[in-house]
């Protein structure tokens, strides 16, 4: 398997942990090495394999090679979040409020169906297997678009509240990678 690091990954994280003054990202990064264990766990459960793992700035984005069709792709999907969801039960056991809570927000974040989270990788396998499949990747890259969007004017809203920009960045990045893909598309 190939690992790639994008500067979008090194910037974005880097730039979060100068401005974590509260110590968050303690929480945050070992939830989403577990969010991403969770989906390599029912990958190679399921008989595939990962081919490329790219760490972006919105967090990673795995190359696999699985079969089974749409039902396999959104169990390795919900994998990650369910992982997430898991482990903050667990973290709420033992009272580890922070801990809990990293895992809630990562899992239910990459809930939404937005391309690529894996909410929308799950929401495009669905509309895959639906009479208007065929058009499914188009109508998942519109939705995506407007989300990314009106996430990335929370995020400006969540900065000046609370000086965190966290969201601005990934709305952005999500804005800008909903972009990139609707223009290969279309040129």
């Amino acid at each position: 398997m190939r690992v790639t690091v994008q500067p979008s990954f090194l910037i974005f994280w880097t730039i979060l942990c100068l401005l974590d003054t509260q110590g968050l990202m303690l929480y945050f990064l070992p939830a989403a090495i577990l969010h991403e264990l969770g989906h390599f766990a029912c990958l190679y459960a399921l008989g595939g394999h990962a081919e490329e793992l790219e760490l972006n700035g919105a967090g990673a984005k795995i190359e696999m090679v699985l079969n089974g069709g749409y039902r396999a792709d959104i169990l390795t999907s919900a994998s990650g979040p369910l992982a997430n969801l898991l482990c903050a039960c667990l973290c709420g056991c033992f009272r580890w409020e922070m801990s809990a809570g990293a895992h809630l927000i990562l899992g239910l974040f990459n809930l939404l169906p937005i391309l690529p989270l894996d909410g929308g990788r799950i929401a495009a396998a669905l509309l895959e297997a639906s009479p208007i499949g065929w058009r499914a990747q188009e109508y998942m890259l519109r939705w995506s678009q407007g989300c990314s969007i009106l996430l990335f004017f929370v995020g400006v809203y969540f900065i000046m509240v609370t000086n965190n920009p966290a969201l601005l960045f990934v709305g952005g990045y999500l804005t800008l990678n909903t972009c990139k893909i609707t223009m290969g598309r279309l040129y």
